[in-house]
């Protein structure tokens, strides 16, 4: 058994009086050993909550087969506003920028496959946007 002051008289009384005998006043009850734990793990949790929200981690890159997919899904957008069927395309990548295409021409039956590429900026089809030398020299230039 301990003794303490009182907080209102500063009389010396025991710390497992509930009031001073002196004026009677109330004790402060003694905060257990769990309820401090549970209030470090509530405040522990919201401090990495703050964190975690406030990280200036800039976005991850996509993995370069992300990136892949992406560029051919673009190309194949783009083709799709050339071609007169593009629903009936059949798509063979050589890589991420250039392969061939073979869709349903304006009779209905398949025309053959066609070269396209990308450049980056703008995608070519063979025989459509750019004459013969220069898709292949295009093809040269981006294409294995």
């Amino acid at each position: 058994m301990a003794l303490k002051p009182c907080k209102e008289c500063g009389n010396q009384i025991s710390d497992k009086a509930e009031n001073c005998p002196q004026c009677g006043a109330k004790q402060p009850k003694k905060t257990s050993l769990f309820t401090k734990i549970v209030l470090g793990f509530i405040i522990f949790t919201v401090i990495m909550i703050i964190v975690s929200v406030n990280s200036d981690t800039p976005p991850s890159e996509p993995s370069a087969e992300t990136q892949k997919m992406m560029q051919q899904a673009q190309i194949q957008t783009a083709l799709s506003g050339i071609l007169k069927d593009p629903e009936s395309a059949k798509y063979e990548f050589v890589s991420a920028q250039c392969g061939q295409v073979n869709s349903k021409n304006s009779f209905g039956g398949y025309a053959g496959a066609k070269r396209f590429l990308s450049d980056g900026d703008n995608v070519y089809l063979e025989d459509y946007n750019a004459s013969k030398s220069e898709f292949n020299d295009l093809w040269k230039k981006h294409c294995p």
